[in-house]
C-alpha cells in the first residue's frame, strides 16, 4: 500500500505505482485496464472527497496479486460519503459522469466498503481474462 496526497499531480504517480507492481509480476497484459481503473477512482477522490480536518486530502492505493489468479486494487480515502452512481448515461458533450460506468466495465467485480475512517473502493481483475494462468 502507498499513500499519496490527493492532488491532480498525483494521478501520474499512481499510474506509475500500479504499472511498476504489474511489471514486477510480469502482468503487463492488464496494465492499461488497471491504470485506467486507478486513474478514474483517484480522480474521483481528488474532485469529490471532503478534506480532512486539517484541510488535506490523502488517498491510499493497494494492489495485490492473489494466488487464486486475480489482481485486486483498492483505493481508500478519508471521506465516509459513498459514491452515487449515475443512473443515466451522460450526454456526449458532458465532461464527467462516466468514471464509475467505466471502472465497472473494466473490472470483474467492484465493491465499496465503509471503514471507520472513510471508505474503500476495490475491484478484482481475473487474470484468465488476460490469458494469464496463476
Amino acid at each position: 500500500m502507498k499513500q499519496f496526497e490527493a492532488t491532480p499531480r498525483v494521478v501520474g504517480q499512481v499510474r506509475g505505482f500500479i504499472g511498476a507492481a504489474l511489471a514486477d509480476w510480469d502482468l503487463q497484459e492488464m496494465a492499461d485496464d488497471a491504470r485506467l481503473y486507478a486513474t478514474e477512482l483517484v480522480t474521483n477522490v481528488i474532485l469529490h472527497s471532503a478534506p480532512q480536518a486539517d484541510g488535506s486530502k490523502t488517498v491510499d492505493v493497494l494492489i495485490d496479486r492473489r494466488r487464486s489468479g486475480e489482481v485486486t486494487i483498492m483505493i481508500r480515502d478519508m471521506d465516509a460519503r459513498l459514491p452515487v452512481p449515475q443512473l443515466t448515461t451522460p450526454a456526449p458533450h458532458q465532461e464527467s459522469g462516466r468514471g464509475l460506468h467505466l471502472v465497472s466495465a473494466l473490472a470483474d467485480s467492484l465493491w465499496v466498503r465503509s471503514t471507520p475512517t472513510g471508505k474503500t473502493i476495490g475491484c478484482r481483475f481475473d487474470l484468465q481474462r488476460y490469458g494469464v494462468t496463476s
